[in-house]
């Protein structure tokens, strides 16, 4: 199977992905009263973001929001796959830094990274932290993954020089 199928398959779950996860934010911030999404005036959302306490978890989601329609918009944009698995990669290692930074400063509140409408599906909060994780993964080791692939078939085609033929020298 040609690796383009790969990535471009690859490239179109990252779409609906992110899709889901704005459309799930966008859900939870207008919501008037929360679950485990906490949307509700005493809630989750309205404690301060643990990295900007300035601003309410539901500022953060907006940001979140925006963050991810930006990179759709760049998906959509951009004109090579390389360029759109370097901008997935790039997107990966955001949202692996922000959870494992969560882990250091010691926050303990459920992240509504995928949105409260995942509330639906009644998973438990290691349920959920692993599907957040999952797709991290999902999106780093896809993207490096398909860049590696590609990086090594373009050193195959380079053609051999004198020098590195033989082994001798």
């Amino acid at each position: 199977m040609k690796s383009s199928v790969w990535r471009r398959g690859f490239l179109l779950t990252v779409l609906v992905i992110l899709l889901a996860t704005a459309t799930a934010k966008v859900i939870t911030v207008l919501q008037v009263d929360g679950g485990h999404g906490g949307a509700g005036p005493g809630g989750l959302l309205s404690l301060p973001a643990p990295y900007v306490p300035t601003l309410t978890n539901r500022d953060m989601m907006w940001v979140a929001v925006g963050f991810e329609l930006a990179v759709l918009s760049g998906l959509a944009r951009l004109r090579t796959d390389r360029a759109r698995l370097l901008l997935v990669a790039f997107v990966g290692g955001v949202f692996a830094a922000y959870h494992l930074g969560l882990g250091v400063i010691g926050y303990r509140h459920p992240c509504g990274c995928l949105g409260g409408p995942l509330d639906w599906l009644h998973l438990s909060r290691r349920a959920y932290d692993t599907l957040t994780v999952a797709i991290i993964v999902y999106l780093l080791v896809g993207s490096y993954g398909l860049l590696l692939w590609d990086g090594m078939r373009s050193l195959q085609r380079l053609p051999q020089t004198a020098g590195a033929a033989d082994p001798a020298r």
